[in-house]
């Protein structure tokens, strides 16, 4: 299972808060970093701003090249990352600490992706008894690789030990730990773990366990809280991801079709635009009619698994997929899990229930629906 968070994918402007921090200490002025993009030092203040990718990155180009050729430059990403905190994370924070095994926690991380800061790809794999979570930025521009690979790392140790090191502490012979970069700035990240098994100047970032790790209960499982958290990190996807103007119309002209997802050609043909006039419409309110049905599908996915009780095949169909595989790789992208898994936890109930509840998107309106 691998999730790689879109460079145009819009974060908590958290990510671009601590890279004005660090900037700050430096002595730079925060203006300088956030030359180039449309925020201001008062929008590092918001509570709930969402920055576009984009512009963060923007943001960091500015302070590597405020810091090039000093000795702020080296390890700056790792300097950035032991900023962060899982209450700096709102109420995807409080739904990790609470989680009662790390099998939860990988499950809401999953299902929650867009609501960290960021910027690298996760991808996980199991095999002959193993977990291993490998972190990436390959997809990211080379300039800025780096920085964020580093953040991201850095922001794993200082935010998980809390309340995983009791479990890892308990395995510590069988974790081993790989870090991409050289140890001259990273040793005290690894003295945050309870293993000894870390080694630096890998070919890639990863941490692997054994499987049985996953189901051990972690000290600070709270499963009615993790229930009303997800319930409520649910409710902000839902908004964050509502549309309005000609973006909302067309979501709701793409299921309003009894039996079928409109095409881009019906679409264009109901609001009397002709197809590459809907595109360019579509594009000045910043999205595309392939994200809007996306965004439909994903939504619809859940209901027909969990709710409707088709079988993967028949919500494949319903949904426009000619190949079952495809759809079932789309529905792992979306909830972290495929079809199968995830209308089993619906039917489980308790704090799983919770993430199954809904899709990620929301859909309003439409004639009859699928």
């Amino acid at each position: 299972m691998e999730v790689v968070p879109p460079l145009n994918q819009r974060h908590p402007v958290l990510g671009t808060r601590m890279v004005c921090e660090v900037a700050e200490e430096l002595g730079l002025a925060v203006t300088d970093v956030l030359a180039g993009t449309p925020l201001t030092p008062a929008d590092l203040r918001s509570s709930d701003l969402e920055v576009a990718g984009e512009d963060e990155i923007t943001a960091v180009r500015n302070l590597l090249a405020l810091i090039a050729g000093t000795p702020d430059e080296v390890g700056i990403g790792v300097r950035v990352g032991m900023r962060a905190t899982l209450a700096n994370l709102g109420l995807f924070g409080f739904a990790v600490m609470v989680c009662p095994t790390l099998r939860d926690l990988m499950t809401v991380g999953l299902r929650f992706f867009s609501l960290t800061a960021l910027h690298t790809s996760v991808t996980f794999s199991e095999n002959a008894g193993r977990m291993t979570m490998t972190v990436d930025g390959g997809h990211l521009p080379e300039d800025v690789r780096m920085f964020f690979v580093e953040r991201e790392v850095a922001g794993l140790f200082a935010t998980l030990p809390p309340f995983i090191n009791p479990v890892l502490a308990e395995n510590a012979d069988q974790v081993r730990v790989e870090i991409a970069a050289e140890a001259s700035y990273l040793e005290s990240l690894a003295a945050l773990l309870p293993i000894d098994g870390i080694s630096f100047g890998a070919e890639r970032n990863q941490v692997s366990f054994p499987s049985s790790m996953l189901d051990a209960p972690l000290p600070q499982a709270d499963p009615a809280t993790l229930q009303v958290c997800v319930a409520q990190c649910e409710e902000l996807i839902q908004r964050r991801t509502r549309r309005h103007g000609l973006a909302e119309e067309v979501r709701n002209l793409i299921v309003a079709t009894p039996g079928s997802l409109a095409s881009l050609p019906q679409v264009a043909a109901a609001l009397d635009l002709h197809p590459r006039t809907l595109r360019r419409r579509l594009a000045e309110e910043s999205t595309t009619f392939r994200d809007l049905l996306g965004e439909v599908r994903s939504a619809l996915a859940a209901e027909l698994i969990a709710q409707v009780g088709l079988s993967v095949e028949e919500a494949a169909s319903r949904l426009g997929y000619s190949e079952t595989a495809a759809f079932t790789r789309a529905f792992r992208t979306w909830y972290g899990m495929p079809p199968s898994q995830f209308r089993n936890a619906a039917v489980s109930g308790g704090a799983s229930s919770a993430l199954v509840a809904r899709g990620g998107a929301h859909v309003s309106g439409g004639g009859g629906g699928i």
